[in-house]
């Protein structure tokens, strides 16, 4: 049924004439709120989203057996009216936030032929969508960190000399937006690298590209020869400045370049990805440059961590459902037989090689294994 229902939310948008596009996206969206919002024991985290309700709800405390505490505004927000309407009602408003702002992001930053590839990226990228939906809490802060996203774009629009102290508010408050969603999930304290991303973009027209391609190339090949465990005593004595308490338990996760398995295909695949996001720099606007930075962050940071910690990357990486059916585009505007003969064979293994490790990740990985018997909320034995 799972499959079913993805084929069902991708393939709308891709069938439909272009008229219906918008109304074919909103019926994508009312799909997937099936898997993301009445789904039943599918995620891995599963016990672990019911324990951190049943401590804030049933038990009154906020502090685990550990001493490790669950962030503030995270069990506020479990409080407020959801203890009476039970644990499921609380994941399905997260999935309605959730997709709602994705689905306006869609609107803004997409064109309607390429909502469908918008949603095969999000669902079909193992470490996309599957990890959003297992991740309550931390894609709660993904949420926050997009909205300051969004208070950032629409500074865009003006310049230097008229907004600088507009300018200045707007990263104030997408700060504070950010700080918010580290009360939600620590990991969120990587996104305040967001607002320093919207100061390039919106301060420097373009950089150049042989000092981009240079550096963006030098770090990604690092990762096939550099060992980042000496990143780890810098970064914890940076954890005990700002105090935060939990992030250092991330940071147990970096891995030696020998610990990593690299795959033959997926590897060149998000190179190429990088690399086009630099050559088409120049041809996008600036809240798309902001998505690029994003990407080639995600892609870079991707080569250095592994299992939890990797979940930081996560708000980077939302932007890349929206960076590659950018990228499609302007290989498109680029009507010369080799850029259209290149545009397909690449887009073709892309949705192969994600089609490929979206399977083996249900069949092999114990993370997203569930899904493969796919049950919804209506098979549980009492409401809760």
């Amino acid at each position: 049924m799972f499959y079913f229902l993805l084929i069902i939310a991708i393939g709308l948008p891709l069938v439909v004439p272009q008229r219906y596009k918008y109304v074919a996206l909103i019926g994508s969206m009312l799909v997937l709120f099936i898997p993301w919002g009445l789904q039943y024991e599918m995620v891995h985290d599963w016990d672990v989203n019911l324990e951190r309700w049943m401590m804030v709800n049933v038990e009154n405390r906020l502090e685990y057996e550990s001493g490790r505490v669950i962030e503030p505004l995270y069990a506020y927000l479990m409080t407020l009216f959801f203890p009476r309407l039970g644990f499921f009602t609380w994941l399905m408003v997260c999935a309605v936030i959730e997709l709602g702002l994705i689905f306006y992001f869609i609107r803004k930053f997409a064109i309607p032929s390429m909502y469908w590839v918008v949603l095969f990226v999000l669902m079909l990228t193992p470490n996309y969508g599957l990890l959003y939906i297992n991740s309550n809490r931390q894609m709660l802060s993904v949420v926050l960190t997009m909205l300051a996203v969004l208070l950032l774009i629409r500074n865009f629009e003006g310049t230097l000399k008229t907004n600088f102290i507009t300018a200045v508010c707007y990263v104030i408050a997408a700060v504070f937006i950010i700080y918010g969603a580290t009360q939600i999930h620590t990991g969120a304290s990587a996104a305040y690298l967001l607002p320093l991303v919207y100061l390039y973009v919106k301060h420097r027209e373009n950089p150049k590209k042989w000092l981009a391609f240079s550096i963006c190339n030098a770090l990604f090949f690092a990762r096939f020869f550099m060992n980042p465990e000496s990143i780890i005593e810098s970064s914890l004595l940076l954890v005990d400045d700002f105090e935060l308490e939990t992030f250092d338990s991330y940071l147990e996760e970096f891995s030696s370049a020998s610990e990593r398995s690299f795959s033959m295909i997926g590897q060149p695949l998000y190179w190429i990805i990088m690399n086009l996001s630099i050559w088409f720099y120049e041809e996008l606007d600036k809240p798309h440059k902001l998505f690029a930075i994003c990407g080639i962050i995600g892609i870079i940071g991707d080569g250095f961590v592994i299992n939890t910690l990797s979940r930081i990357l996560c708000y980077f990486n939302i932007y890349m459902i929206l960076l590659v059916p950018r990228l499609v585009e302007c290989c498109e505007e680029h009507k010369t037989m080799s850029n259209l003969l290149f545009m397909r064979a690449f887009f073709s293994i892309l949705v192969v090689y994600d089609i490929f490790l979206f399977y083996k990740c249900q069949t092999e990985s114990l993370y997203y294994s569930n899904w493969v018997h796919f049950q919804t909320i209506f098979s549980a034995p009492h409401w809760m």
